[in-house]
């Protein structure tokens, strides 16, 4: 069963049969897959979906071409780690990157997968996933504005009061007395 997942830039990649296939070209009723490796020249042709939406759409495999490599087990149980991670970076990022990386490396345990990324391979990219969800530092105070999950509380409710850029303040309060 193919299926489409988020890649290390931030893509999406096509696994099937323990491959992994990049993106090469959309015609009108075929997505055209080549391998990631640069010297392997197989391919594939599958369904039109929707690359960037659902990770759970219907993938339908129409053709496919042999590789010269074996199979990339070892690489998709990394990959698939990784990508584990960054959701849940992605979900909160207030959480630390070493809880993060710690709780999926004893969930990896669980599940029997045996190719987990070491710490100081993936602390980088985690870092960068985290940046993609907290706000730039504002170059003066005209430019700050507290907004969506940063202007509530975790529990939903409101907790920014006020805030005035001109006179430079910012209030934080609950409703409760």
């Amino acid at each position: 069963m193919a299926r489409v997942v988020g890649g290390e830039r931030g893509g999406r990649v096509l696994l099937n049969e323990s491959f992994r296939y990049h993106h090469n070209r959309t015609a009108r009723d075929k997505i055209y897959w080549k391998c990631w490796r640069p010297h392997c020249r197989a391919g594939l042709q599958t369904n039109v979906f929707d690359r960037q939406g659902d990770h759970n759409q219907a993938v339908l495999v129409l053709g496919a071409s042999p590789h010269i490599h074996g199979e990339e087990g070892k690489f998709l149980d990394y990959s698939e780690t990784l990508n584990r991670m960054r959701l849940q970076i992605r979900g909160d990022p207030t959480l630390p990157i070493r809880a993060v990386y710690d709780r999926e490396v004893v969930g990896a345990d669980a599940r029997g997968v045996e190719n987990v990324p070491a710490f100081h391979s993936v602390r980088s990219t985690l870092n960068r996933t985290r940046m993609q969800q907290i706000p730039p530092i504002p170059a003066n105070f005209e430019e700050v504005l507290i907004e969506g999950v940063w202007a509530t509380t975790q529990r939903e409710s409101r907790f920014l009061l006020e805030q005035d850029n001109f006179w430079q303040y910012v209030m934080f309060a609950t409703d409760q007395a």
